[in-house]
């Protein structure tokens, strides 16, 4: 198993929106990135959100793939919205070949003006687990 690095440059995003990029993509509800791999071992692996955000952004990103639904708050961002942070989403499970993540806004926190500026979701193989 190896690492996935699924840049948000890649991604199939609402064509609605196409026009926005980084955080003011994600201040709608309608946001969201698929990535579509193919060859993605199975195995288990820690989803990772690569992300940067400034004090008026968070609140829930959804994630969805192979079946599994994994909901992560984003919390508010600080001052200095260039550093990249990272927040773990959970563990997935992938059994077959052929998967697509799917990632959501799933809602804005009170006040926020948008969830965060994604740079990049990371798959990262667990150790020891694999089918």
């Amino acid at each position: 198993l190896r690492p996935r690095v699924l840049r948000m440059t890649s991604a199939a995003t609402n064509p609605g929106y196409s026009s926005y990029k980084g955080g003011s993509y994600w201040a709608y509800g309608a946001a969201y990135a698929v990535w579509t791999l193919n060859d993605l071992a199975p195995g288990d692996y820690e989803i990772q959100l690569r992300y940067s955000a400034g004090i008026d952004s968070g609140g829930k990103a959804v994630i969805k793939a192979a079946g599994q639904r994994f909901e992560v708050t984003v919390p508010k961002g600080e001052k200095d919205s260039r550093k990249e942070l990272t927040l773990s989403a959970g563990i997935l499970k992938v059994k077959e070949p052929g998967v697509d993540i799917r990632l959501e806004n799933g809602g804005l926190a009170e006040k926020a003006g948008y969830l965060l500026n994604l740079h990049a979701v990371s798959l990262v193989p667990v150790a020891g687990k694999r089918p």
